[in-house]
């Protein structure tokens, strides 16, 4: 049986599910800039180079207590927004 490979471009929501947090914080955290495959907001896609690039990239400049600190704090804040709604 033939298997599909995985995408390498994925949508914003695909890339916040792939670094593991909701599309809010990677709003917020994530300063991997999209690639426009064409004209509208439904042709942006994230690199998933890129973003192991980026990840890579944390975590040689915080340390994991920093990193989960943060990300703890932005997940916090996406539920308080929640409960607004």
């Amino acid at each position: 049986m033939s298997r599909s490979p995985a995408p390498r471009l994925l949508t914003k929501e695909q890339a916040a599910d792939y670094i593991g947090v909701s599309v809010p914080t990677f709003t917020k955290v994530c300063n991997v800039a999209p690639i426009a495959l064409g004209a509208g907001k439904r042709l942006i896609r994230y690199d998933i180079k890129q973003l192991n690039i980026w990840i890579d990239g944390l975590s040689q400049t915080d340390t994991l207590e920093d990193s989960d600190y943060w990300l703890e704090r932005f997940e916090n804040d996406d539920e308080r927004q929640g409960e607004g709604r």
